[in-house]
């Protein structure tokens, strides 16, 4: 249902910034078992940061800059006591850095948490015993006196090494009178000359060579072999006191596994938190309040996306308003009225609740549905049905799926025939009316805008004002004949009562769109005979 409404474009505006934030979105879509209780949770939460966060930049980058910062440790392997790699414990010591900046501005700022964020400092001290305060880690020499002896043996074979050589480099350079020669040497073979009186020198070798050029490097005196041996054995020792530091930390930590591992939960909350507000923001969306079934009642509602390809084509884009207070409704209209967008807007809407997030609209009061689905536009699947089949094949589960959902259904039965197509929408509409669902039905047959327990609106469509508009846009392209429709066109929605007809443009938006005018007369022609007969 995420897929069919677009729900990921739609969020695309302000992403989690971490792993764990994305991880915890991805699960709260599959989660259809989340209780109205929670949910307002969030968005009292979502308010409060709202209200917090407005006009005050510093925080919100400081929020941001932590969070982007937050890289998640090998969760799995804390979860079943596995022993961390150094660079696994180099990224457990960067998130616990910018996990406690963020706590310590929740905590300073009085920002709404899901839960009491734990103090992860004990580990935080626990991978910086040299106190440096900084996001980065290594096996330090301050963790145990032997490493540290080692780690200071191999530092001084190091320097006795470099010391060694450069006296050795001096040597050579007064006995080869070559004040400006250095350890590697990179000569042309057309420079046999110095080639021959290097290598004769004695202190120097051939590593490597090529076609065009020979590379030499000084040799090591006596004295710098035994420093070498000394300090490979050096390193071996250091590799291994190393791993038994490494050994004891996993140790340590292990010992504050939970605390951990609730930090992560808990952050992963926050950095989801901070979409919904980054969100709500950017897209001047509000907290809805819940209510209980059949009452829906939106104010002011936006397809995110439809508003934007809007106006990237420099186009006004209509917000939706809507009141409901039955559970199947009928929406009729005229064709390119709005009525597809209107059920994709409602099902946006619906989705955003929830999982939380800040709705594009003036004003919202809406049920927490236990799911949303709509009949798109079948496609792909077994290409032994057709698309009234797939239609069909697609509703059939949902006739029969439990809880309360908003069932979007636009044109149901338009790949059929006429007669069986309006009984069928009629029937499934009937049948839904039995059911716990709330149900918006967009149509052009006239039997189901008939059934006595369903609510019936329409689409505004053209007024006499738009009507001049299409007329001072004829003639034009294509293009410019769209356009002229799309801005003429009025795509609020109003409810219908009993007996009141819908506004009827059919004709009208044909002749507009190029239909040859002795057509459209012959079926002005047979309407006419129909309403007289």
């Amino acid at each position: 249902m995420y897929q069919d409404l677009e729900i990921d474009k739609v969020l695309a505006v302000c992403e989690p910034l971490t792993d764990g934030g994305r991880k915890l979105l991805r699960s709260s879509q599959m989660d259809f078992e989340t209780s109205a209780t929670k949910i307002e949770a969030i968005y009292k939460r979502i308010q409060t940061l709202m209200r917090k966060v407005a006009g005050n930049s510093p925080l919100l980058n400081q929020l941001k800059n932590n969070l982007s910062h937050l890289i998640s440790p090998n969760r799995h392997k804390l979860i079943h006591n596995q022993a961390l790699e150094i660079h696994e414990v180099f990224e457990l010591k960067q998130f616990c850095h910018y996990y406690q900046k963020l706590r310590q501005a929740y905590i300073e700022h009085s920002l709404p948490m899901p839960a009491s964020l734990p103090d992860t400092n004990i580990v935080y001290l626990l991978l910086d015993p040299e106190g440096i305060k900084l996001p980065v880690f290594r096996i330090s020499p301050a963790y145990d006196v032997k490493l540290k002896k080692i780690y200071q043996d191999t530092q001084k074979y190091s320097a006795a090494i470099r010391l060694g050589r450069e006296k050795h480099l001096a040597e050579a350079r007064r006995k080869l009178s070559i004040p400006s020669l250095k350890e590697e040497v990179l000569l042309s073979r057309l420079q046999q000359q110095q080639i021959s009186h290097l290598m004769a020198s004695g202190y120097f070798r051939v590593v490597s060579e090529n076609a065009v050029n020979i590379g030499l490097k000084l040799i090591d005196d006596a004295k710098v072999e035994v420093l070498r041996t000394q300090l490979a054995q050096s390193l071996s020792d250091l590799n291994e006191a190393e791993e038994r530091v490494l050994a004891k930390l996993n140790q340590s930590i292990a010992s504050h596994k939970d605390l951990i591992l609730k930090a992560l939960e808990l952050s992963a909350e926050i950095d989801l938190d901070f979409a919904r507000l980054c969100f709500g923001m950017q897209t001047k969306g509000i907290i809805p309040k819940l209510c209980k079934l059949p009452t829906l009642n939106i104010q002011g509602a936006r397809n995110l996306l439809l508003e934007r390809h809007l106006t990237n084509k420099g186009r006004a884009y209509q917000s939706i308003d809507l009141a409901i207070d039955q559970k199947v409704n009928i929406l009729s209209g005229p064709n390119m009225g709005g009525k597809s967008s209107a059920l994709k807007t409602l099902g946006q809407i619906a989705l955003l609740t929830r999982l939380g997030y800040p709705l594009p609209c003036s004003k919202a009061e809406l049920p927490l549905f236990d799911f949303v689905f709509i009949n798109h536009e079948p496609g792909g699947g077994n290409e032994d049905l057709s698309s009234f089949g797939k239609e069909i094949v697609s509703l059939i589960p949902i006739l029969k799926t439990a809880g309360r959902g908003l069932v979007l259904l636009d044109e149901v039965g338009r790949g059929t025939n006429p007669i069986e197509g309006d009984a069928l929408a009629t029937a499934i509409l009937g049948f839904l009316s039995q059911q716990p669902h709330m149900v918006f039905a967009a149509t052009h047959y006239n039997t189901p805008t008939e059934l006595r327990e369903a609510g019936q609106y329409t689409i505004r469509g053209l007024s006499d004002v738009s009507l001049d508009k299409l007329e001072q846009g004829s003639g034009n392209s294509l293009a410019k004949r769209l356009e002229a429709i799309g801005s003429a066109m009025d795509y609020g929605i109003i409810r219908l009562y009993k007996k009141q007809a819908p506004p009827h443009c059919a004709l009208l938006i044909a002749t507009h769109l190029g239909l040859p005018e002795e057509i459209v007369n012959m079926a002005k022609s047979m309407i006419d005979r129909t309403f007289l007969d």
